[in-house]
């Protein structure tokens, strides 16, 4: 999941995905204490409070399938709480500075994974579902 997680590389996400994290964190901390604070002014700027923005998953290099991400993590630049915990997570931290130090390794590693959904097979017609609402299950 580390190495598919890299394709946040690129891509936008909603404020409605993130905002808590900018704007309503806890009752101690309206804005995540883990974020980079000048990251998160900067999100904040371009995705002001009850706006319908989006912004670039990877605000360093937003159109470039690269590990990037995983260097934003380990600056606390992780837009999603779901990516950045992959930095601190103790499951996952090593993989992240190993993605870090050789990109060439999670090249591989995305690529190997990529195939392997790709294998997968989707049903279609009467043997699969498809979701309308994904944020629940039926």
């Amino acid at each position: 999941m580390t190495a598919l997680s890299g394709a946040h590389s690129i891509g936008l996400s909603q404020r409605s995905t993130f905002s808590s994290r900018l704007y309503r964190f806890n009752s101690r901390h309206p804005q995540d204490p883990t974020l980079d604070f000048k990251f998160a002014n900067f999100q904040k700027k371009k995705c002001p409070d009850n706006s319908t923005n989006s912004v670039d998953l990877d605000s360093v290099t937003p159109y470039r399938l690269d590990n990037q991400y995983y260097r934003n993590l380990k600056r606390n630049m992780g837009l999603l709480t779901s990516d950045q915990v992959l930095a601190s997570s103790p499951l996952t931290a090593n993989i992240v500075k190993k993605y870090i130090d050789n990109p060439e390794v999670w090249v591989k590693d995305f690529a190997e994974v990529m195939v392997h959904l790709g294998n997968l097979g989707v049903l279609t017609g009467t043997k699969g579902e498809i979701q309308n609402k994904c944020g629940f299950v039926y």
